[in-house]
């Protein structure tokens, strides 16, 4: 029995961005389904079945069931989920205590809280909040 081999990386440039273009365009297309159209359509069926419904209220809480759903499955991929917990909070961490003016060292960097008024993951957590 023959054992399956992965397919060798690419080694051209071309092709390499040619993979990047192409993880994009199927990304955006996956974004577009699972946060516009998914809730949409998911909605406007429960009001036919469901007339006393609001098709805006059930949109919102399909599009966050769908979103915490998405940010669940990203913390349950183990490589994506030690960057969240672990190096993110530092990198806050590292951020405050430059912000301080203090020297970045070991010492000074763990007196630091791992949150940071303007971070950009809490900006978009709290911007899909909003337009819900």
């Amino acid at each position: 029995m023959e054992l399956l081999t992965l397919p060798e990386k690419p080694k051209s440039k071309l092709i390499k961005a040619f993979y990047n273009i192409l993880g994009l365009i199927f990304s955006s297309f996956l974004l577009y389904i699972l946060f516009y159209f998914l809730p949409k359509y998911i909605s406007l069926f429960l009001v036919r079945i469901i007339p006393f419904l609001n098709v805006n209220t059930i949109t919102s809480v399909v599009f966050m069931a769908i979103f915490i759903g998405y940010i669940m499955t990203i913390f349950s991929h183990f490589p994506m989920a030690k960057e969240l917990k672990y190096f993110h909070g530092a990198e806050h961490k590292v951020i405050n205590c430059y912000e301080n003016g203090e020297d970045v060292k070991i010492e000074n960097v763990i007196k630091h809280s791992t949150l940071h008024p303007r971070c950009g993951t809490s900006f978009i957590g709290l911007l899909v909040l909003k337009n819900c």
